[in-house]
């Protein structure tokens, strides 16, 4: 969601195309911060940095399949996308890193304005960008990057809605035995309207309402895909999509987590 403002302020940088001076301005602040500092930016770049970009990903992947359904479905599901070593370092982070200063109903969010500012994010999005088709981010640069953590106290996860840009991709960190029951995701054929998804990026008024819109885009066709630890799911972001009601063990490194990438502007680029 881009409810807060948080994701309003940052939700179209990229950083990337902004000269170096002014990337370490932007930066600054946040290496500052006391999770930055905590968890030694330096070292973590030097180690997850642009000297990973080759190691990140699971390099048994066939891109080229992955290509091939996108541009026939506009949605592809990728199981295995990370190495051992990036999962694992995700996962470290994840369970202590002191990011998640975003609150809401029944989950946790990590922005890059809390200080979510590890430099294996970038190096993942940089690597799948090369993997995927550079050309296909040429107009759509990385605009956005969270953590979700999410509790028992709201078990229907994020509820339906669609962003506002052009490429989402979605990847759980949760280890699959942790995992009871539900937690996947629901993406739906159905795109709305250029200047409605505003209207439906938002929470709504009552479970009820909900209900029937998802019950109207569920006539036109949904794909479910089910939890699993180091799947993606790679689809065009404006595309609604809500979390399935999950059921994960009891327990702190139990909790369902998920990282989320957004690239480009759907928006802008049908105006």
């Amino acid at each position: 969601s881009f409810d807060d403002s948080v994701s309003r302020a940052v939700r179209r940088t990229s950083m990337a195309r902004l000269p170096p001076a002014l990337q370490a301005e932007l930066l600054g602040p946040l290496l500052s911060l006391p999770s930055s500092r905590a968890w030694g930016y330096a070292e973590l770049e030097a180690r997850w940095g642009a000297a990973a970009l080759g190691s990140v990903l699971n390099p048994e992947l066939d891109w080229g399949a992955v290509q091939r359904e996108y541009d026939a479905r506009q949605l592809v599901v990728i199981d295995g996308l990370l190495s051992d070593a990036a999962l694992a370092e995700l996962q470290r982070y994840m369970r202590a890193a002191p990011v998640f200063h975003t609150m809401r109903n029944g989950f946790l969010g990590a922005f890059p304005g809390d200080g979510f500012s590890h430099p294996i994010v970038g190096t993942i999005a940089a690597a799948i960008e090369a993997a995927f088709g550079a050309e296909r981010f040429a107009e759509n640069p990385l605009g956005l990057f969270w953590l979700f953590k999410y509790t028992t106290s709201n078990p229907h996860g994020i509820g339906l809605h669609a962003d506002p840009a052009a490429v989402n991709l979605n990847l759980w960190l949760t280890p699959s035995d942790a995992c009871v029951n539900g937690g996947g995701l629901d993406i739906y054929e159905h795109v709305p309207e250029a200047g409605r998804l505003q209207d439906v990026n938002r929470e709504f008024a009552s479970r009820e309402e909900e209900a029937a819109l998802e019950a109207e885009l569920r006539e036109k066709g949904v794909t479910s895909v089910p939890y699993r630890c180091n799947r993606a799911t790679l689809f065009v972001s404006d595309k609604y999509h809500r979390s399935q009601t999950f059921d994960f063990v009891e327990g702190y490194e139990s909790q369902r987590v998920n990282l989320t990438f957004l690239w480009g502007d759907r928006m802008g680029a049908r105006r």
